[in-house]
């Protein structure tokens, strides 16, 4: 059965001094330690703390939240701040970071993209000269290809040529008299006087003169002139062919010499046996 109130005890639950004796002075401690649910809502200390306590939770909830997207920031940025000014501050240091990290990747990007652009510059600035080099070194060999197959086409022609001439000076009846000094005025006119080539058709030498014409032939109408023509005629022309002892003309070709047989012996020497005489044959 519940105790009737007495004052002692109402005043020592409240946590009021027990000397209190008056209402007056039981409503002015009354008031002092608490307050009404109608005027909490007005009492600048009761909306002091309970913000404070709620700006610790919600500190820590928007630091937490940070922390996860990658944005740190000094506490005493937020002291004192309005929670919608804490969220703003946060939101723009969101924002800010978000903006350095793309303008970042962007940089990355570009410069991955001018670093593969440069390198394939290079490679295909390397692969050219590579190509040049090796275009130049195929020039080159076969350049020097084509001079060696003209080169010894040359020398063949030229030993063909002078192996002809070998054979046109040497079937001349060149006089016995002739003088070396001669003989090499000769050739100097049939070396300078003249220009020579090979007919690989024909598979002799023709000669031209010195525009590089063909010379007609004087003994045969209708046919260029043969080395063999020309260097006789070049070589009667200087008087150094043997002279004919019937017809007083220089026979120019040599001719084949004829062997001269002794006159048979129409009367043989008559001899007597050797039975005869007694000698021994």
């Amino acid at each position: 059965m519940s105790k009737p109130i007495d004052t002692v005890s109402l005043l020592e639950y409240l946590g009021l001094p027990k000397e209190i004796d008056t209402f007056d002075k039981f409503k002015e401690e009354v008031d002092k330690k608490y307050i009404t649910k109608d005027n909490a809502t007005k009492d600048p200390d009761v909306i002091n703390a309970v913000i404070g306590k709620r700006m610790n939770v919600i500190q820590n909830a928007i630091t937490a939240a940070a922390d996860k997207i990658g944005i740190t920031y000094d506490v005493k940025e937020v002291k004192d701040k309005k929670v919608e000014e804490v969220v703003e501050i946060l939101f723009t240091k969101q924002k800010d970071a978000a903006g350095n990290e793309i303008q970042t990747l962007k940089k990355q990007a570009e410069s991955s993209v001018d670093d593969r652009i440069k390198a394939l510059t290079q490679e295909k600035e390397k692969t050219k000269k590579d190509y040049d080099e090796l275009l130049g070194l195929h020039n080159n060999l076969k350049d020097e290809h084509t001079r060696y197959k003209d080169g010894v086409a040359l020398e063949k022609k030229n030993t063909f040529i002078n192996s002809r001439k070998t054979k046109a000076l040497s079937g001349l009846a060149l006089s016995p008299t002739m003088k070396e000094l001669e003989k090499e005025g000769l050739l100097s006119r049939l070396n300078n006087k003249y220009k020579y080539d090979w007919d690989e058709t024909a598979g002799d030498t023709i000669v031209m003169n010195e525009k590089g014409e063909r010379i007609k032939s004087e003994k045969k109408a209708g046919e260029f002139m043969s080395i063999d023509e020309l260097y006789e005629k070049e070589a009667a022309s200087a008087d150094l062919l043997i002279k004919n002892p019937n017809a007083g003309n220089k026979t120019g070709i040599k001719q084949e010499e004829k062997k001269v047989e002794p006159p048979a012996n129409n009367n043989p020497e008559r001899r007597l046996s050797s039975k005869v005489t007694g000698e021994e044959n």
